[in-house]
């Protein structure tokens, strides 16, 4: 009986590892397939995702959560690969596995209305803290609208 529920568990670990480096995790680190995806985004785009976030996280019956598989999801939205929308928090869960996690995190927004307008990626263990990157305005794209 204890060698059975031994190697169940250990199947069930194993299984669940496996899923974790499948494709649609894509993986939670700097080098990872999703986040040469979100790099991969133009500005233009990441300021229109930034616009569509405000308008549907502004909303007086904006849903908190919205799966990416749902159908109330905005349509605004169904060309990106992500896992779940938080409207009222301002981030997109784009990734994650057991404790690690990619977030796009929109500045200026819900959670974070605070700070200047941005979209941050975060990614890596949770408990080891996050670490972020700035997707977008890029340097490049603040000094065009200033001249």
């Amino acid at each position: 009986m204890l060698v059975s529920i031994r190697y169940t568990f250990l199947v069930l670990v194993f299984l669940f590892t496996l899923s974790c480096s499948n494709e649609n995790f894509g993986g939670c680190n700097s080098d990872s397939p999703t986040m040469k995806y979100l790099e991969s985004l133009s500005q233009a785009r990441l300021e229109e995702l930034y616009n569509e976030l405000k308008r549907y996280s502004s909303a007086e019956d904006a849903r908190n959560r919205v799966l990416r598989d749902e159908s109330s999801m905005p349509r605004e939205f169904l060309d990106l690969q992500f896992l779940r929308i938080d409207f009222k928090d301002a981030r997109i869960l784009v990734a994650g596995c057991f404790d690690n996690f990619v977030y796009l995190k929109f500045h200026g927004l819900g959670l974070y209305k605070t700070e200047s307008p941005a979209i941050y990626v975060t990614y890596g263990e949770e408990y080891e803290g996050h670490l972020s990157k700035l997707l977008w305005p890029l340097e490049k794209t603040l000094n065009k609208k200033s001249q």
